[in-house]
């Protein structure tokens, strides 16, 4: 049997993606408009 995470996501209300300009991406300065967490504890994966 696999245990499975119960994952929540919340969306953000407007996308970044067309105020970007992807001609000039500069690294670390430019984030996608979602992130995944996971915290992993004593030998498991967990919220």
């Amino acid at each position: 049997m696999v245990d499975t995470l119960k994952i929540s996501v919340t969306k953000v209300l407007e996308s970044r993606l067309k105020k970007t300009d992807l001609s000039n991406v500069p690294f670390g300065t430019v984030f996608t408009d979602y992130l995944f967490r996971v915290d992993f504890r004593d030998g498991e994966w967990g919220n």
